[in-house]
Parts: C-alpha cells; sequence; structure tokens
C-alpha cells in the first residue's frame, strides 16, 4: 500500500534449552552478528542484540508483514545449526519465547538495557527477573 508508514519494534527474548549456560562470552558477539544477517533476510532490522549466558535480547524493528513466531523460528533454526557444528557442543533453544511490543521513547533505554545484561545479570538471575 502506498503512503503506509509503520513504526513497529519488538523487543524478543528467548533461552537455552534447561537454560544452560552455553552462549559464551568469547563468541557471543558473533551470535549476534549471525542473527542480524538472518533478520536481515527476513526483511527486518536488528536494533540491538545481545544477552548473557542462558538468553538472548533482540530489538526489532518491524515492517508490517512480518510473522514474529515465523521469523523466531527461522533464528532458533539458523542458530541452532551454527552452533553446533562451530563450538562442538548439543545445543538447543528451549521452546517458546517472549514477544514485547515497544514505544520509539523506550528504544534507547531499552539498548543500554541489552548492552548491560552482563552488568544486570551479576546481580538478577534470568529466572528471579522473569
Amino acid at each position: 500500500m502506498a503512503n503506509t508508514y509503520a513504526q513497529i519494534y519488538i523487543h524478543i527474548v528467548f533461552a537455552v534449552k534447561f537454560r544452560d549456560a552455553m552462549l559464551h562470552d568469547d563468541w557471543r558477539d558473533d551470535l549476534i552478528k549471525y542473527i542480524a544477517g538472518i533478520i536481515r533476510n527476513n526483511g527486518q532490522k536488528l536494533i540491538k542484540g545481545g544477552g548473557w549466558r542462558d538468553h538472548v535480547h533482540l530489538l526489532i524493528s518491524c515492517n508490517t508483514s512480518v510473522n514474529i513466531a515465523n521469523l523466531v523460528k527461522d533464528i532458533k533454526i539458523h542458530t541452532n545449526k551454527w552452533i553446533q557444528p562451530k563450538h562442538k557442543c548439543r545445543f538447543s533453544w528451549q521452546d517458546g519465547y517472549a514477544a514485547i511490543s515497544i514505544s520509539q521513547s523506550h528504544v534507547d533505554p531499552l539498548c543500554q538495557y541489552i548492552e548491560n545484561q552482563p552488568q544486570h545479570h551479576a546481580k538478577v538471575t534470568m529466572v528471579d527477573e522473569f
């Protein structure tokens, strides 16, 4: 549709199966870069990605045609295939995810929150948080 304007921001969070601490510091940034490519290939834009040893946070700017369930499924399938052979581990994501819409005014604070995950989880576990 011509002249359509949409500003859709979705905060997605999903965890490693059994919340195992498998997302190691030395390659977690590479994982986020890989996820950014998957998101881009799905026609969306990663604003900020990060996480901790047992989960991932993604802030995505979405167009009007996005199917969140299919996007998350695609991210999980492709990252699972990327992680297992590259890091020689038995890896799986937990079923399900959280997808929360946010307003433009919350983009910067959420980016800071995602950026500060290591410091945040030094004090609060994901289980305690959710």
